[in-house]
């Protein structure tokens, strides 16, 4: 259980990226809220809203689920999540008055055959606006992270590492990856990308980190990266290595790759080609001067 806790910390500064403090004149706490419930079991979880206006305000409570965006790693709302149907909001709407201030009970139950893992909810408090009119633009939310107690499950693989081609004239050379958090925890990958230089004594020509901002992979997410190599000379020319180590989770779990490519720059083809060409020249007239030579003698 140690490492469930463990996870709920490095989890906490998550909930900052996606809920603001307050909304206009009204205030919910906490910004963030973590249980644990064991498969069959039920819990409530309470958010307390403050009405700092000088009028009554009508509050709804509002469940919703998020995906992340896997190019701007941004949370993206109204995803559906079968978690959303074990919670239950214990009242329909709030009155307050002003400077009044009221819980808002949320009654999680869940299922006896879900699987363990952890699961982030949105809770919000959605200012009511005229009649059944809302919106949607006055709500304040809670993360909710819940576990489902029982064992972590952590599997966070590669699915793919490569390069677009294997001979490059010139710069940028560029990285693609895929990676699977089939886990029922997130993760924060880390590692580097190293880019050498030679085939048997290679040299270390540049490091990447894989994750700089720290970005947490949700359970079921695929995290797609691209890093990108432009730290060539006019005269560089020979084999490349891209290695790329990734570790993640509680238990360290390594993932290890590496593709190869040859570069040689234009100018160096150039060149090579200009010489060449010389010593066919001057092969030829050496030919022709030797035959002229025996002819004469």
């Amino acid at each position: 259980m140690n490492r469930v806790f463990g996870s709920i910390i490095v989890f906490l500064f998550f909930s900052y990226i996606f809920f603001p403090a307050q909304a206009g004149a009204f205030i919910l706490s906490p910004l963030r809220t973590s249980v644990v419930i064991d498969p069959g079991k039920n819990d409530v979880v309470y958010l307390t809203v403050k009405n700092n206006e000088k009028e009554k305000i009508r509050m709804e409570p509002v469940i919703d689920a998020f995906s992340i965006d896997e190019k701007t790693e941004k949370a993206v709302w109204g995803e559906s999540d079968i978690v959303k149907r074990w919670i239950e909001p214990q009242v329909k709407e709030l009155t307050l008055l002003p400077g009044e201030e009221k819980k808002m009970a949320f009654r999680i139950e869940v299922p006896p055959e879900a699987e363990p893992g952890a699961h982030y909810i949105g809770l919000f408090a959605q200012k009511k606006v005229g009649g059944a009119q809302i919106s949607a633009s006055t709500r304040i939310g809670s993360l909710l992270f819940l576990y489902v107690g029982g064992n972590i499950v952590e599997e966070f693989k590669k699915d793919s590492f490569y390069i677009s081609k294997s001979f490059y004239t010139s710069g940028p050379v560029q990285v693609f990856s895929q990676f699977s958090n089939k886990g029922s925890i997130h993760v924060v990958p880390e590692g580097k990308i190293i880019f050498k230089k030679g085939i048997f004594e290679k040299k270390i020509i540049q490091e990447i980190d894989v994750n700089p901002t720290k970005y947490k992979v949700l359970p079921h997410i695929t995290w797609n990266k691209e890093f990108q190599f432009d730290n060539f000379q006019w005269n560089d020319f020979g084999w490349y290595t891209i290695e790329m180590e990734v570790i993640s989770g509680i238990e360290r779990n390594k993932e290890y790759d590496s593709v190869s490519f040859f570069y040689c720059s234009k100018r160096v083809i150039i060149i090579g080609i200009s010489i060449i060409i010389l010593m066919g020249v001057f092969l030829i007239s050496w030919i022709k001067n030797r035959k002229k030579y025996a002819t004469h003698t």
